[in-house]
């Protein structure tokens, strides 16, 4: 009776062992994708706003998924925003249904909800 109540506590723990290291991975496999989705959308602002944006407009918003003109891969991505300042400094945010990226100085990864992982649009 003992080896069954052994056997049985062990294969427990190690599912739950398993469970724990599967959760771990893919949290670190989402912001890896949504911090690399950062760098790529920031790249092609950036691109954007030296050979296409007009100075005379008070800055530019871009919703995703949607219809931009910016070549990005927004596949896994629920909603994002990003905002051109007229001065050129970009900000963005992703959130991918856990977590949100916002970066306009630097990248923060947090989770959060769709409501709070949006552009502030202030002016710097």
């Amino acid at each position: 009776m003992k080896k069954w109540m052994i056997v049985t506590i062990i294969i427990v723990y190690s599912i739950l062992l398993g469970m724990i290291i599967y959760y771990a991975v893919d949290n670190n496999n989402r912001k890896n994708k949504l911090e690399k989705k950062v760098e790529t959308l920031e790249t092609n602002l950036k691109l954007y706003y030296e050979n296409v944006y007009d100075g005379n407009e008070l800055g530019k918003l871009f919703i995703f998924p949607g219809e931009t003109n910016i070549e990005f891969d927004d596949d896994g991505i629920m909603s994002g925003e990003a905002f051109i300042y007229k001065d050129g400094v970009i900000e963005i945010a992703l959130y991918d249904g856990k977590y949100c990226a916002y970066k306009k100085n630097t990248l923060e990864i947090t989770k959060a909800n769709i409501k709070e992982c949006v552009v502030n649009r202030q002016k710097n």
